[in-house]
């Protein structure tokens, strides 16, 4: 993923949580209640989804993994799925895009996902301490911000795949060289 800061994510939750209200407002006159939250909360989490998405280097699957989260989050809330399953679910399409795109090792991996439950810890607990869901959508995307401070974010993945690529141009060639050898060997034999 390209480089993010702490104050990128602070951005991006200020963002999102400021996007909510006029979204939790339209959705409260068109919706039934419990079904205008589902819609809000499945679309800001496409939409941060789509910046993970987006921003990553890496173009492969950018295509199935959007219309996968589209799809998952359409069926969650057209199921109904209560708030907190919803919740989860978009958690773990957001831990899942960052992982397939931003991590190379598996202690990366999960502390995303440590970083991850711990946004839904926190947006739960500020649900029920104050009662917003745009305090929650707040708290869950501010949370997320601490994903920059993953040691290694990102490095290891890049070094590794030039380290992998050249690596396998080194092989490539050599075996390029030794199948040219051969060749010739055979060819002198049959003159």
């Amino acid at each position: 993923m390209k480089s993010a800061t702490i104050i990128h994510g602070i951005l991006v939750a200020l963002g999102l949580s400021l996007l909510s209200v006029p979204l939790f407002a339209v959705s409260a006159v068109l919706f039934p209640h419990g079904l205008g939250i589902r819609i809000v909360l499945g679309f800001l989490a496409f939409c941060y989804l789509s910046r993970i998405i987006l921003s990553a280097e890496t173009r492969t699957g950018r295509f199935s993994l959007s219309l996968g989260a589209a799809v998952t989050l359409g069926v969650a809330v057209w199921l109904r799925l209560s708030i907190i399953d919803l919740s989860i679910i978009a958690a773990g399409l957001i831990w899942l895009a960052r992982s397939l795109y931003s991590y190379s090792s598996l202690r990366e991996t999960i502390l995303d996902g440590a970083v991850t439950g711990l946004s839904v810890i926190s947006a739960a607990w500020m649900v029920m301490l104050s009662g917003s869901f745009v305090l929650a959508i707040w708290t869950f995307f501010l949370v997320q911000a601490l994903v920059v401070l993953i040691p290694g974010k990102g490095e290891k993945a890049q070094s590794s795949c030039s380290t992998n690529s050249r690596h396998g141009i080194d092989r490539f060639l050599q075996a390029k060289k030794t199948a040219e050898g051969a060749l010739r060997t055979l060819a002198l034999r049959n003159e």
